[in-house]
């Protein structure tokens, strides 16, 4: 950190630009994103830290804003799964908002925000699977997706790696 005096409103586009790469080694370092945390390390006004934060929210995946004007930090992998999923229910307020929930549309959405890959499935999963009877073969399946680091800390909970999701399933008739 440092130890000369600094301009306390960060008004030059320097001092603002040095200012911007400490506060971003601050929030790596204690893993916050913090106003608070920002405005005491770095010894600049409260609407100073404010500017940062709201910059580090704008340009990077690891600082999220929240309601009522707080930041949250987030590593990399959380982040950028956290700005797929914000992406993806924008889509959906707005599709509900408009009254066309049209699922074509949201399995588009999905696979481009990368919350879900397109597989092709070519026939049943076994004999006696349900699958069996209901599908005509082949069919598109939607599975989430697995992003980078999700399940790397060994907690099942944080993977996004879990069952199919058939086209026919979603839609109620078969893929072509």
């Amino acid at each position: 950190m440092t130890k000369c005096r600094r301009d306390p409103q960060l008004s030059s586009p320097e001092a603002f630009e040095a200012a911007y790469v400490e506060a971003i080694d601050l929030v790596h370092t204690f893993r916050a994103a913090s106003i608070s945390l920002v405005q005491r390390r770095l010894r600049i006004g409260y609407e100073a830290a404010c500017r940062l934060l709201a910059r580090m929210a704008s340009e990077t995946t690891f600082v999220l804003p929240t309601q009522g004007g707080l930041y949250l930090y987030a590593p990399s992998a959380i982040g950028s799964e956290l700005a797929s999923l914000r992406g993806f229910a924008r889509t959906v307020i707005r599709a509900l908002q408009a009254g066309d929930l049209n699922p074509d549309v949201l399995r588009a959405e999905a696979l481009r925000y990368g919350l879900a890959t397109e597989t092709p499935i070519d026939g049943p999963c076994s004999p006696t699977c349900a699958c069996a009877e209901l599908l005509d073969f082949p069919v598109q399946c939607f599975r989430p997706a697995t992003h980078a680091g999700a399940a790397q800390d060994g907690d099942p909970a944080l993977s996004t790696s879990t069952g199919l999701l058939p086209d026919a399933a979603l839609t109620g008739k078969p893929s072509a």
